[in-house]
């Protein structure tokens, strides 16, 4: 019996974390450990390659999640509250979090987690610094 791992990575740039994933995939026990990549970027490894032909050369299933980009409304929301809370900073930080968290975060986790359900994933795998994992840590929920 094998376990199904989702692998979320919400980076957007070849790095330290893309290697030693990439090395950990290569040693990992395919028997043991079925995997499915979900990328928010499919992002280049120099000019010959991506994260997706690398990963799906280890046989993993590749999954983008494309990012809306940021809407009129949300960015004007932000710059409002830049405006309003300038007197503050760590209010600040907090208040543009939660928009953040409403109109980013928030979706996201519940397409991760719909994922997750579909495709009966046991655990998820985050390979990104724990402050940028806050969509998966919902999903997971």
């Amino acid at each position: 019996m094998s376990h199904k791992i989702l692998i979320l990575d919400t980076g957007k740039e070849w790095g330290g974390g893309t290697i030693s994933l990439i090395e950990l995939l290569k040693r990992i026990d395919k028997k043991k450990y079925n995997f499915t990549a979900l990328f928010y970027h499919n992002y280049n490894k120099g000019v010959e390659s991506n994260v997706q032909k690398e990963l799906e050369t280890l046989g993993v299933k590749f999954i983008v999640l494309p990012q809306q980009p940021k809407s009129l409304k949300t960015k004007l929301i932000k710059e409002f509250l830049r405006v309003l809370l300038f007197f503050n900073q760590k209010l600040r930080k907090y208040a543009i979090f939660w928009v953040d968290y409403f109109f980013r975060i928030k979706p996201n986790a519940k397409i991760i987690a719909k994922l997750v359900k579909d495709l009966k994933i046991d655990l998820i795998y985050m390979n990104n610094q724990p402050a940028t994992n806050l969509e998966g840590i919902l999903a997971a929920k």
